[in-house]
């Protein structure tokens, strides 16, 4: 891998794999770019595939002067473009997971899309937080600072209760994707983690979504319990030009559990 420095010093790790239209592929919380191995190596083949770890996560610097200043969702889409522009990337299909699609519309919202060919958004939802306006969110406020609490004080315990949440209900707990992600996971620094966690439940991003005006491919589970069918038909009713497939027997990570459908997927929607 590689690396650069950000305007603000932190040191980011990124690969790059291929030749062809710039593809950019944005990990989640706690994980780190080797999540996206499958879809480096097929597409790999026909777009320059761009992957990196987000500060505090990964290979990326985890020093505490970077890690305790600056872990906003503002400050992530500034670390995106950065790379963009340190690659001479003037435009890219890019594709977020989970906390990766929060960061891509933080992205939208802050430098539009002039900077963008298509977007993707993985299983996630606009809004984290429920309230009286939303219910389709993780968490009522009490609920996210009690997980917070737990992400901050016992990361084990906080870590272990969310891994299943990003499969299917039937996932078995010795796949080799869950230990994959299990292990990504352990290797966390709990403060990083927090304050990361906080930064995506203050985010409401429901009144990007008409903005977009990208061609944008939505990939929605509908076999796990983070997510479902309902998420992805809201994301599809208020993106104006977007294309959204159902997996259903496929949690969160939908992309690491039917790879072949997933990745067939997403070219055709880039090939479109």
């Amino acid at each position: 891998m590689s690396s650069f420095k950000t305007s603000d010093g932190c040191e980011i790790f990124y690969d790059v794999k291929g030749e062809g239209e710039p593809l950019v592929f944005v990990h989640g919380w706690s994980a780190n770019s080797d999540i996206f191995a499958k879809q480096v190596e097929h597409f790999s083949k026909s777009y320059k595939v761009v992957v990196y770890d987000l500060r505090g996560h990964g290979r990326s610097d985890r020093r505490s002067e970077i890690t305790e200043h600056n872990m906003t969702m503002e400050r992530n889409a500034t670390d995106l473009l950065e790379l963009m522009d340190h690659l001479k990337i003037d435009k890219a299909h890019v594709c977020g997971w989970s906390m990766g699609t929060s960061i891509l519309l933080c992205f939208i919202k802050l430098f539009k899309t002039s900077k963008l060919l298509s977007a993707a958004f993985i299983d996630m939802t606009p809004r984290l937080l429920n309230d009286e306006s939303w219910d389709m969110g993780d968490f009522d406020a009490l609920g996210n600072l009690e997980f917070a609490q737990l992400i901050a004080t016992d990361w084990e315990t906080a870590s272990s209760e969310a891994l299943p949440e990003l499969f299917a209900r039937d996932r078995n707990p010795n796949d080799e994707n869950v230990i994959k992600v299990r292990d990504m996971m352990k290797n966390n620094i709990p403060h990083v983690m927090s304050s990361m966690w906080m930064a995506m439940a203050l985010g409401d991003y429901r009144d990007v979504l008409p903005a977009i005006d990208v061609p944008a491919f939505l990939p929605y589970s509908n076999g796990g319990d983070m997510y479902n069918r309902k998420h992805g038909e809201y994301m599809h009713e208020n993106i104006k030009n977007s294309t959204l497939v159902i997996f259903e027997d496929c949690g969160h990570s939908l992309f690491l559990e039917d790879p072949i459908k997933f990745n067939t997927e997403y070219e055709n929607f880039l090939n479109q």
